[in-house]
């Protein structure tokens, strides 16, 4: 039975600024991290890795910055920059390595700013008024670290000098702070404590020491005789090995060395016997804890107690002894360099450093069982959070509410054949509460498939004293109820005689409530009468009454109920205790547990106080800490998360009870809108529009300056102008395809997007329809020479087809441009856990635009067959006149253009960037090739000739 009583809260209306309507928008919340870590340490980049890891899941706006260099008061001074500046945080997370910077938490304090701690000066906490801390208990470290000495002295019986003496040293390589003081203060007591007779020496190294300075004074000091134990810190690993190499000292032999913190040095250091073990404080953990808690602050003000078994009230990462036994796997220890990296949504699990892939969470299933049935409320609620922590940390959730059973036993039955079921399906954790011994099988059956498991909610007897399960997650029933039986016991408040009521009398839970209140009564005041614990039913109203009423009359001699306190165990009846209360205005009562009826009761004084447990913790912690266990192997040392007890004294907010009544909805992880999308690959198109364009032109200066030549002549320049002007504007649809809303409105898109099939359509028809006209002219004259026949070709004759296109086309395109036009839009799309945009063309809303859009194609089609049927009838002509072989690989460059390039248009339709640069190339391919294959075969030729 847990007996210690933490510091129980008094709390009226929660601290942070809440908004949840209609939702909450996380990245409105800004959140800094200044600690004493410094860029050169790769223990502080590890836990800023963790970090900002953290901020990123929980979608805030996080700043985490190290220092080059480790200064106290530099540090203290930007604790108070950040609280004084034009946009102070709504959390801060700092490190206490020195009393320096106890002014500027004071500071952050006064002005509203909640603050949590991480690391070092864990001592000081709860004195300044620190919101939360996670870190290793350095004291504890300290012992545990002579723990392990003692037990390694047992096993090797030739560890020691050759006078069998024992000696100690502690080297502390970062003297002023104060967590290298209460580690030796760890070390020393406990290690004498084994040993007395052991002599035990600091060696305390100068700050800003050169490794070289460094080297020579642990020389020094390792002069008169090898040490049995060393104790070290992970920075000066190197240093204290060659020391003792220097001085003749053997390692494992003569002397065992230990160190404080992992690093891959360390490991390899531990693996070949330089090592005898390693303190891990579980870096990763320690980084990113203190941002899940800040963040959930602020967003939803709720915070976990100060842990009850926690001699400072921490939430301990460490120590964790890492030997020779223990050492974890080389994927591990590399991931644990590099800071356990997170593949981002979609990503492959690749090697992102050294030897680590990234962790992809979605392949990571976490799975819950609850004894909440979907008719409960606080299951609902519950289960709100749950679901929204998997989708904080992206993880694979199983969690389903069970339908409402006829029995708890059934209801059991089900829960213990659920728990199997994913564990047997190879789950990577899973959290249940226990409610009943009925759970206890299915639970050590996953314990046996090395499943991890935690409960939450009820249960902590049978999870921490029987199965050994590393956490329970929730409040300790017998410390809220003694909370509740202290408070109530006041002589303020003029009580004389008590009762706690029991809604169900098998639920070990509400059992422990009321044990825990009935101690704090005998002990706080002995003038106060425990009368006992009736037990009403479940869900009857009028038999709630009517227990109530039957059970002090029994047990009162005057049936008086001045003076009467009475603890629920439950909010069911708080509306039923008011009426009592209105019957009887001498009695008091407070309820476990919060809710609307509750609040408002407060707020009209009618009710002492409500009991609140954090449902919301219970429900969004566990995904966070199993998720941490499957990914890094790391967990806290508490045995006991304590979501509670926290007093309700005072009725909440209006902003609170809001995000109360919505379940403390979160808002979707905002769209990225990629504005940008096109801005590395549109030059590309543009210089390819260029090159078009350039070759035009000079093609056109080609023609003048050969305007004499017979195969200019026999060309027909003009036509040959007519071809360079189509080629550039097809090509120039290039322009316009390359605009998006990054450098124009959605409206100016809106039109770019219509001009590129009249760059295209008109383009192309000139184009072919020149080459048409061109061919076309050739043959008539040909044909009538052939036949001798005399014939006159008049201007209108040839530009007729010309035009007939060209007004097809500019018809077509109106209609389209005034009826249905293409639109620019940007559209949501949903990746593996990522929401992003893209922002494409979209042809119109009706089938006009499908229509036009085909006539369109039909007549460029048309203007294509045409010119290549020309051709194909002159193909007996000389190639400056007909261009028969040279249009025929045109053609057949055209239809591989058409059959490759149309299909990947469609399959890349939702990818802006990729789509540009294809439609470029394609643009570029049709244009210059017709260019190169009218004007080139003609350059040779054209010399000398006139």
């Amino acid at each position: 039975m847990i007996t210690s009583i933490p510091l129980t809260l008094a709390v009226d209306a929660p601290g942070p600024r809440l908004n949840c309507e209609p939702c909450i928008e996380r990245p409105s919340y800004h959140i800094r991290a200044i600690t004493h870590g410094a860029k050169d340490s790769l223990f502080w980049n590890q836990v800023h890795s963790a970090a900002v890891q953290a901020g990123k899941d929980m979608s805030i706006d996080f700043r985490f910055d190290l220092y080059d260099k480790v200064d106290y008061h530099r540090m203290a001074s930007d604790i108070l920059d950040a609280v004084t500046g034009k946009d102070p945080p709504d959390a801060l997370i700092v490190s206490i390595p020195s009393p320096v910077v106890h002014y500027g938490i004071r500071a952050a304090l006064a002005a509203g700013i909640p603050v949590f701690g991480m690391n070092s000066g864990y001592e000081m906490a709860q004195d300044l008024g620190l919101y939360g801390f996670v870190s290793m208990d350095e004291y504890e470290a300290g012992v545990e670290a002579a723990n392990t000495f003692v037990d390694l002295l047992q096993v090797g019986e030739n560890v020691g000098n050759d006078n069998n003496e024992t000696s100690a040293v502690y080297v502390n390589h970062q003297p002023g702070n104060t967590a290298m003081d209460s580690r030796f203060d760890g070390f020393r007591e406990s290690i004498t404590e084994a040993i007395p007779s052991v002599q035990v020496n600091e060696v305390r190294l100068k700050e800003g020491q050169s490794d070289q300075e460094t080297l020579q004074h642990l020389t020094k000091a390792f002069q008169q005789k090898c040490p049995t134990m060393v104790l070290i810190g992970s920075p000066v690993l190197e240093a204290t090995t060659a020391a003792l190499y220097a001085n003749g000292c053997a390692l494992s032999s003569t002397t065992l060395v230990g160190t404080f913190d992992t690093t891959p040095d360390v490991y390899a250091s531990i693996a070949v016997g330089k090592l005898a073990f390693a303190v891990s404080q579980q870096q990763h953990l320690q980084g990113t804890l203190p941002v899940v808690m800040a963040a959930t602050y602020v967003s939803t003000g709720q915070r976990l107690a100060p842990p009850s078994q926690s001699k400072y009230g921490i939430y301990s990462s460490g120590p964790s002894i890492v030997t020779l036994q223990t050492l974890p796997s080389d994927t591990i220890q590399a991931c644990e360099a590099e800071g356990f990296p997170v593949c981002a949504p979609g990503q492959a699990p690749i090697k992102l450093g050294g030897g680590c892939p990234c962790t992809q969470r979605s392949k990571i299933t976490i799975a819950g069982v609850i004894h909440g049935d979907n008719t409960k409320g606080w299951a609902r609620f519950t289960e709100a959070q749950v679901q929204q922590a998997g989708l904080d940390t992206g993880v694979d959730l199983q969690f389903e509410l069970f339908n409402r059973q006829e029995s708890s036993e059934v209801m059991h039955a089900k829960m213990a054949s659920k728990i199997i079921s994913y564990c047997r399906a190879g789950v990577h954790g899973i959290f249940v509460s226990i409610p009943s011994t009925a759970l206890i099988p299915a639970v050590r059956e996953c314990l046996d498939l090395n499943i991890p498991v935690m409960s939450v909610n009820t249960g902590a007897e049978y999870a921490i004293d029987e199965l050994q399960l590393p956490h329970h997650i929730g409040q300790l029933e017998y410390t809220a109820g003694y909370a509740a039986g202290k408070y109530m016991a006041s002589p303020q408040h003029g009580i004389d005689k008590v009762i706690c009521i029991r809604q169900d009398q098998d639920n070990k839970a509400l059992t422990e409530r009321c044990k825990g209140f009935e101690a704090a009564i005998r002990e706080t005041n002995g003038a106060v009468e425990f009368l006992g614990r009736p037990i009403v039913g479940v869900d009857n109203v009028a038999g709630f009454i009517h227990t109530v009423k039957e059970f002090v009359a029994n047990h009162t001699s005057d049936n008086t109920w001045d003076g009467l306190g009475m603890l629920e165990l439950g909010t069911k009846y708080v509306d039923a205790t008011l009426g009592l209360r209105q019957d009887h205005p001498g009695m008091q009562f407070g309820a476990f547990d919060t809710s609307g009826a509750l609040y408002n009761a407060l707020a009209t004084n009618d009710i002492m106080f409500g009991i609140d447990q954090s449902l919301y913790l219970q429900g969004y912690l566990p995904v966070w800490l199993l998720t941490m266990i499957a990914t890094t192997n790391q967990h806290l040392k508490n045995r006991y998360i304590e979501t509670g007890p926290t007093l309700v004294l005072e009725s909440a907010s209006k902003e609170y009870l809001s995000c109360q009544a919505l379940s403390f909805s979160v808002c979707p992880p905002p769209v990225l809108y990629d504005l940008n999308q096109l801005t590395n690959v549109r030059p590309i198109g543009y210089t390819l529009a260029a090159i078009v364009i350039a070759t035009a032109v000079s093609c056109i200066v080609w023609m003048a300056m050969n305007r004499r030549s017979s195969v200019v002549a026999q060309s027909q320049p003009e036509f040959l102008l007519m071809i360079c002007f189509g080629a550039v504007c097809m090509v120039s649809a290039i322009f316009p395809l390359g605009i998006d809303d990054s450098i124009a409105s959605t409206e100016g898109a809106s039109k770019a997007c219509m001009a590129i099939p009249w760059c295209v359509a008109l383009g192309f028809t000139i184009m072919y329809a020149g080459i048409f006209c061109k061919i076309w002219r050739i043959n008539k004259l040909m044909t009538a020479a052939k036949y001798f026949r005399r014939t006159k070709i008049q201007a209108w004759h040839v530009i007729a087809p010309l035009v007939g296109l060209s007004v097809g086309n500019v018809l077509f395109l109106a209609i389209w441009t005034g009826v249905d036009p293409m639109y620019y839009s940007r559209e949501e799309v949903c990746g593996a856990g990522d929401f992003s945009s893209v922002g494409h063309c979209k042809a119109g809303d009706t089938k006009v635009s499908v229509a036009m859009a085909s006539l369109i194609g039909i007549i460029n089609i048309t203007a294509l067959i045409l010119a290549n049927v020309e051709a194909y009838r002159a193909r007996w002509l000389n190639e400056h006149l007909s261009e028969f072989r040279y249009m025929f690989i045109n053609l057949l460059g055209i239809l591989q253009v058409g059959i490759i390039g149309v299909p990947l248009i469609m399959l890349l339709a939702e990818e802006p960037v990729a789509s540009y640069f294809l439609i470029s190339i394609l643009l570029f391919l049709v244009a210059e090739s017709t260019l190169l294959l009218m004007f080139v075969p003609k350059v040779p030729p054209s010399t000398g000739s006139s």
